[in-house]
């Protein structure tokens, strides 16, 4: 493998690692979170629905548009950085309408990162090895997740008896980790010439 596609799966791997971190130091705590402030079941069914459907359907659109430019980072940068900064709104909202709304937007945007990672592991990666290094790289944001998740849960029960003092850090910390992730791949820019 050369220095060049090995510096690029490095970015490749941060990016994954902190955004998954971030991502499992919010997303478990949704549903939770709406209940405390006195979401219906209706709501969370709503909140689950709407995160799913957008999640997954908004993805054929933004592959579509992925595949008009052919520019994966932007979409990945973008994509990213807009999604997780909504975590911020979403601690900082009170009503579960609002939430759903913002979930709904965040996955949304979200969706763009989706296919737009997926084509740019497929390009840096040599044919024989894409298998074996997507599933090292989703291994690789699975562990950090499930460790980011168990310290959100610890900051919960630490911080505040108002349900939005409960996930303010964790939100926030999510949101941060998430812009930190997007913003990992800028130097994958660059090096894209020299390869």
């Amino acid at each position: 493998m050369s220095s060049g596609i090995g510096r690029k799966l490095k970015y490749v791997y941060g990016r994954q690692v902190l955004y998954s971190l971030g991502n499992g130091m919010a997303t478990p705590f949704v549903a939770p979170y709406m209940a405390k402030i006195g979401a219906s079941s209706l709501q969370l069914g709503v909140y689950t629905s709407v995160n799913n459907l957008l999640a997954n359907f908004v993805q054929v659109f933004w592959a579509r548009i992925y595949s008009l430019t052919w520019r994966r980072l932007p979409f990945i940068m973008v994509g990213g950085i807009i999604a997780s900064t909504l975590w911020v709104l979403i601690a900082l909202s009170v009503n579960p309408y609002t939430i759903i709304l913002i979930v709904g937007v965040q996955a949304a945007i979200g969706a763009m990162t989706v296919p737009a990672f997926s084509a740019y592991l497929g390009e840096i990666a040599p044919p024989t090895r894409r298998g074996s290094l997507s599933a090292a790289v989703n291994r690789a944001a699975a562990v950090g997740a499930l460790f980011s998740t168990l310290f959100a849960g610890y900051l919960t029960l630490r911080t505040g008896s108002k349900p939005a003092q409960t996930v303010l850090l964790p939100f926030t910390i999510a949101a941060a980790l998430g812009v930190a992730g997007s913003l990992i791949m800028l130097p994958a820019k660059r090096t894209r010439a020299e390869v």
